[in-house]
């Protein structure tokens, strides 16, 4: 998801999706703004392409989800060094 207020600053195109209605942590429903098809993104040297959804965030610009994790492919890590 990206904050609207990233979208607008960009100013680039995102789809309407009026019936588009989400709950947020607090189990407030939002309704959506858009969405976006085929992003590119680039996260340090990682190049991604993905969709996206629009609506206000409040206290963060985006957030990936499982779909740019998937194009990671295997990864190993360990959280305790």
């Amino acid at each position: 998801m990206v904050d609207i207020k990233i979208v607008r600053q960009i100013n680039i195109f995102a789809f309407p999706m009026k019936n588009l209605i989400v709950s947020n942590i607090k189990d407030q429903q939002v309704e959506g703004v858009g969405k976006f098809h085929n992003v590119s993104l680039q996260v340090q040297d990682l190049n991604l392409q993905t969709g996206c959804y629009t609506r206000p965030l409040y206290v963060m610009d985006m957030v990936l989800g499982e779909e740019w994790l998937m194009q990671l492919g295997t990864y190993t890590t360990n959280l305790q060094e």
